[in-house]
């Protein structure tokens, strides 16, 4: 379908639909779109397109998908303002910009607009990932690390270059390991040839165990800026813990769209069957592995319906993620294990997780 919208109106585009700028000046998170640019705009998300000149759409919406004009542009003035501070710190050395707010936000979108911003000043970008539950970038349950060398309307649109299996979708469920995946991607940035790297993270933030990790993630990341969304008051416990560190606090954009539990929840298994496509089941020998973490203990003395199902990491010899998978039966009398997985390359460690997925790749409970 075809849809004109005038200049200075925002279409509001929620997913699974499709888009195309026929004519006209439209920019969606500081990104200036083409007429060659085809726009996805997946299932669950919703998409803000500022019309700054007239201009023609055509769409294609699937089930369930909705269009809505409203008048503005949708991008708070506390972004541009947070942009330009963000833009003042650069000094030659790498930039952290560590975001954080509670779920549904707009984390994601704030953090792409930085990004398209910083591209358009001729900065070399990165993005890590931190929402384990969320994930843009890889894998759910997976932190992933990426450069970017053009905008994006969608973090979507990014292939990790890394990434790192915590088997958990919520940092709570497994700190350490956490933790130590931050620290990882992080000095794989450090050693990149990039002037700014945006961190993306989750959105546990009430609570005192979720303010003392995102304290301990601060420590850790040592960001030269914390962004900070917020609509009430929410992050108050939390930035207080964060005196230390330079502070700008945004606002949520109006066009931001609050998930249930189950729609998180269909995201995720729709990202588990993306990084399963292809799959097939491979049988290694126990011999050449070496399993980590978690569950494996509980697992040596159980029968193969107690390991089945079992969502794991698959790493090469030098712990570079290979991709994830799914045991359907640990042999320990055999030494063998037979996993579903779309890999091609034969693992040297597995790294057991603590989510469990049935048959159709929906989360469950063991």
């Amino acid at each position: 379908m075809k849809k004109t919208v005038n200049c200075g109106k925002t279409l509001l585009v929620d997913g699974p639909a499709s888009l195309n700028v026929i004519r006209g000046k439209v920019r969606a998170f500081g990104y200036l779109i083409g007429s060659s640019n085809k726009i996805l705009v997946p299932e669950g998300k919703r998409l803000p397109f500022f019309v700054e000149e007239q201009a023609t759409f055509d769409l294609s919406l699937g089930e369930n998908s909705q269009i809505e004009e409203v008048q503005g542009d949708t991008i708070p003035e506390s972004w541009v303002a947070a942009f330009e501070e963000v833009r003042r710190i650069h000094r030659g050395a790498i930039v952290v910009i560590m975001v954080i707010g509670s779920i549904d936000t707009g984390k994601s979108s704030l953090c792409t607009y930085l990004i398209n911003r910083l591209l358009g000043e001729k900065f070399r970008v990165a993005i890590l990932d931190g929402d384990l539950g969320q994930s843009a970038l890889g894998p759910p349950t997976t932190l992933a690390y990426a450069r970017v060398e053009n905008p994006v309307v969608d973090l979507l649109e990014l292939k990790a270059e890394e990434a790192f299996f915590v088997g958990a979708t919520s940092p709570s469920e497994n700190l350490g390991r956490t933790m130590e995946g931050f620290t990882f991607l992080v000095s794989l940035a450090v050693k990149s040839a990039i002037d700014f790297l945006v961190v993306n993270t989750d959105g546990w933030v009430l609570g005192e165990d979720a303010v003392k990790y995102k304290v301990q993630l601060a420590e850790k990341l040592s960001p030269d800026i914390i962004i900070g969304i917020q609509n009430s008051y929410e992050l108050e416990p939390l930035l207080v813990g964060l005196d230390k560190f330079k502070k700008v606090h945004v606002t949520s954009p109006p066009s931001a769209k609050e998930k249930t539990r189950e729609k998180r929840r269909n995201i995720r298994e729709r990202g588990y069957v993306k990084y399963l496509v292809g799959a097939k089941i491979k049988e290694w020998r126990l011999s050449g592995l070496t399993l980590q973490y978690l569950s494996f203990g509980t697992l040596k003395n159980n029968t193969n319906k107690g390991c089945k199902g079992l969502l794991i990491g698959l790493h090469d010899n030098e712990m570079k993620f290979l991709g994830i998978g799914v045991m359907q039966n640990l042999d320990w009398k055999r030494g063998t294990l037979k996993v579903l997985t779309a890999i091609n390359t034969d693992p040297a460690y597995v790294v057991a997780g603590k989510v469990w997925l049935d048959e159709k790749l929906h989360e469950t409970y063991n």
